[in-house]
């Protein structure tokens, strides 16, 4: 088994505090796979990427049998008005769950039925809820068409959102999010409600950390409900092999949290597990996986040469009150043993982890391993891995290993009834890379571009994000003077070109009948994307102004 730590583990006693709880629920059993693009990704209730054996389940590219990513979760730290710790945490459920299926109700309980009843995924494509709107085409709301169940898709007709008359276990619950077609405040598809979500193809799950002890990390239960919907993009760039992840985190008891630290966890494999490095770009909010050297050998299955580069990006930390100018403050990492940096073992290892912490509370320090130095530092091996005096794992030719990382946001306050949202990407690219000690030049440019997306079409799109996204054609590539941009575009076209810092840059440009003429000239040399948002299509590229 690849996990040695699940057979340690089996050895640790974890303290386990008692707490009044009205539910003994069961650990979450509901699995569903987001594979619309090039990318095949098991999402288990609760964590995700693996099998909840021994596999990785994060496939890119898709059918070719390698994996890159192992395991992943949420973990969430923070202290209550009385100075007590509250941890909730998942990592491969050897000692148990902190998380169980389902919502909680306004007395901030749930019961054994509740989380038996949301022991589910809801998988739904774009392409489904397009072909529903379709029904509804020459009708408005107040004219009083509708259609029958038998017209309606199985999963928009269960969808779990507010007071659904074919669902028996959503009840007056504000859950998945829909579209209220006859504004009424409640989803019903009959009249014309639909699903509101990312992507074309998303997962939405609720889940929450009362629903028994938390048996994981032994920490004190918040009394929160996280709705997560995971979606993806088919595109003919990046967005092909990239997977968001969107956490919503409602506080649902009568107390106030603060010093909350919120992160994602991860057991990052770049296809063979031994001979990984690890590092992370702070001004881009990620943590970034790339391979110790020119080939990822077999272990059993590995990509080879080339071998490829994964991000974890955080593309937004908003609230009821704020938005995180600082997306990730905190980039950690640590080793599958039970040292001093390895695995947790209680509450507070695990909540000083999210703080860039080690297990005795001494703060990750800047060079070496990170641990004794003098300098203290949030962020672990921040450097390019180009950059010979810079601090990585190929500067310090480090042995290539399986270590663990959590990225993460804070600190931040979460009061009685409020929310925090936050969303990641997984991004992955395999460009001609120099191994060893590659660049990060090109996923960083994949990551901005992501983000930019995210920032202007994703984020603050249509109520729906109800976009397909298509390559179009650049010519000369690269270009000195003008710029063509080829194909036919409507008059109402959202024109944007952004520099690799994800910046939006003015340029004039004319339109004609079958393109679009960019004048270049004045741009300083280097990397661009065009993104041209034209109806519901998304159009983007690339090129290089020399």
């Amino acid at each position: 088994m690849k996990k040695t730590v699940t057979l340690f583990s089996l050895l640790t006693f974890i303290l386990v505090k008692t707490e009044f709880t009205n539910a003994q629920c069961s650990s979450a059993t509901a699995f569903e796979n987001i594979d619309i693009n090039d990318v095949r990704a098991r999402i288990n209730l609760v964590d995700m990427w693996w099998d909840l054996n021994s596999s990785a389940k994060y496939e890119v590219p898709k059918n070719g049998g390698v994996h890159s990513l192992f395991a992943g979760a949420l973990w969430i730290g923070g202290l209550d008005d009385m100075g007590a710790l509250h941890v909730a945490a998942q990592t491969y459920r050897q000692n148990g769950n902190d998380f169980y299926p389902g919502p909680l109700d306004n007395n901030c309980e749930t019961t054994n039925q509740t989380c038996s009843d949301f022991d589910y995924i809801w998988k739904i494509n774009k392409s489904t809820i397009d072909s529903f709107i379709q029904l509804f085409n020459g009708h408005n709301p107040g004219d009083g068409f509708q259609v029958s169940n038998s017209q309606i898709p199985q999963i928009i007709l269960n969808w779990p959102s507010k007071n659904n008359p074919n669902s028996t276990i959503v009840g007056n619950r504000n859950l998945a999010p829909f579209f209220d077609y006859d504004s009424n405040g409640d989803y019903d598809p009959t009249h014309g409600d639909y699903p509101i979500v990312k992507g074309d193809q998303a997962l939405w799950m609720v889940f929450n950390d009362k629903g028994n002890t938390h048996t994981e990390t032994g920490g004190n239960t918040f009394g929160i409900e996280i709705h997560l919907m995971v979606y993806a993009f088919q595109s003919a760039d990046v967005l092909n092999t990239t997977t968001f992840y969107e956490y919503t985190i409602i506080n649902k008891c009568q107390v106030n949290y603060n010093k909350v630290y919120l992160g994602i966890w991860t057991d990052p494999d770049l296809g063979c597990y031994v001979d990984d490095y690890i590092g992370c770009d702070s001004t881009r909010d990620m943590g970034i996986l790339y391979n110790a050297d020119t080939l990822d050998q077999n272990c059993p299955v590995g990509y080879g040469v080339n071998p490829p580069m994964l991000a974890i990006k955080v593309l937004e930390v908003s609230a009821d009150s704020f938005s995180a100018p600082h997306k990730m403050t905190n980039f950690m990492y640590y080793n599958n043993d039970f040292t001093v940096n390895g695995n947790p073992e209680n509450e507070s290892h695990y909540y000083n982890y999210l703080q860039s912490k080690w297990k005795d509370a001494s703060h990750l320090t800047r060079g070496g391993n990170g641990f004794g130095g003098t300098i203290e530092t949030n962020f672990a091996f921040p450097s390019n891995p180009s950059d010979t005096a810079g601090w990585s794992e190929c500067s310090l030719n480090n042995f290539g290993s399986d270590k663990r990382m959590i990225i993460s946001s804070g600190p931040m306050d979460l009061n009685a009834g409020s929310m925090l949202r936050t969303t990641y990407a997984a991004i992955w690219t395999r460009p001609d890379l120099e191994y060893p000690c590659p660049s990060f030049d090109s996923i960083n440019f994949q990551a901005t571009y992501v983000q930019a997306i995210f920032d202007n079409y994703i984020l603050n799109s249509t109520f729906n994000n109800s976009f397909s996204t298509e390559k179009i054609k650049l010519y000369p590539n690269p270009a000195t003077n003008n710029l063509i941009v080829e194909g036919k575009f409507s008059s109402q076209l959202n024109f944007s070109l952004l520099n690799v810092l994800g910046q939006e840059i003015k340029t004039p440009f004319a339109k004609t009948d079958s393109n679009i003429k960019l004048n270049v000239s004045a741009l300083v040399p280097g990397f661009y994307s065009i993104v041209i948002h034209d109806g519901n299509k998304l159009f983007t590229g690339k090129f290089i102004k020399e």
